[in-house]
């Protein structure tokens, strides 16, 4: 029989399938309907160091294709969630849980880590570095320079199982890159991949949501024909990675976003949808 346990650094789970850090984790009612449905797990909304009450609405819609969102990062604050997985982990028969954090700036990142080094929290970290949808502030994951800088800074004081979440990367050139930092590291896992931003809805001639211009929001995919090309596309480029260094394939790799959601029937409308974007393509291009 097919089994969908799996394990995480040192952390068992009944099943693969858990939420990502996204538009339903941000209340601890949200996260105890996850943590009570069949979930192997749930991981928390990003909490940063203070509340944030995020972008100006509207800001989330679902579309035809799935849902557009540019959230910008509305939270209750890194206390209120570290305070509820510490809270969760002293009970009987608990599951394991990920508390995803980042700070606005790296050094408000290295004091939301210092408060949960210092915390009884004993579960998993996602650092998040990807996150697309807060004006003036790009994904970090982009500038390899920095995010070495700050994992280099982490690890010289964070013991605990920590993992991060990455943006898409579209050049093998970056996987490679992204590679040689990554390896350089005690990582527990890999978040790939976090939404795409740069993402248009438009209906009547309406953009659906309003920051940033409606044009930096990120795409939450659902559709089973876009969730193929994300799923393809990105577990190409992950074997790539491994591919490049050894020391890579020991690594947990938890791909908690598009990634598990493959099955292969839905192989077939994925193929069938790429043949209609390239004969769409093609008449652009004769037009």
């Amino acid at each position: 029989m097919v089994s969908t346990h799996t394990t995480i650094g040192s952390f068992d789970f009944d099943n693969c399938l858990m939420n990502a850090a996204g538009v339903y984790c941000m209340t601890r009612d949200e996260l105890a309907a996850i943590d009570h449905s069949e979930a192997g797990s749930f991981v928390t909304k990003t909490g940063t160091l203070e509340e944030r009450a995020g972008n100006p609405q509207p800001r989330y819609a679902d579309t035809k294709l799935g849902s557009i969102n540019s959230m910008g990062l509305p939270n209750l604050g890194i206390s209120y969630y570290l305070d509820y997985v510490t809270e969760l982990q002293k009970q009987p028969d608990s599951k394991n849980h990920f508390l995803s954090l980042v700070g606005m700036s790296p050094e408000e990142t290295h004091t939301i880590l210092k408060m949960v080094e210092a915390s009884e929290y004993q579960g998993l970290v996602e650092l998040n570095l990807s996150c697309p949808n807060v004006p003036g502030k790009p994904q970090i994951a982009y500038d390899f320079e920095t995010t070495n800088q700050i994992l280099s800074e982490v690890f010289s004081y964070f013991t605990k199982p920590l993992g991060i979440k990455l943006p898409p990367y579209f050049d093998i050139v970056h996987f490679d890159q992204a590679a040689a930092i990554f390896n350089k590291y005690p990582l527990t896992f890999v978040n790939c991949i976090n939404s795409i931003g740069n993402g248009l809805v438009i209906e009547d001639e309406t953009v659906v949501i309003k920051p940033k211009m409606a044009l930096e929001a990120s795409v939450g995919i659902t559709s089973n024909q876009q969730r193929w090309l994300m799923s393809m596309l990105f577990t190409n480029g992950l074997i790539h990675l491994f591919k490049l260094s050894e020391p890579a394939v020991s690594k947990q790799v938890a791909m908690l976003s598009s990634i598990f959601s493959v099955v292969p029937a839905w192989f077939k409308s994925g193929q069938l949808f790429i043949k209609k974007a390239l004969k769409f393509s093609n008449a652009l291009l004769k037009s």
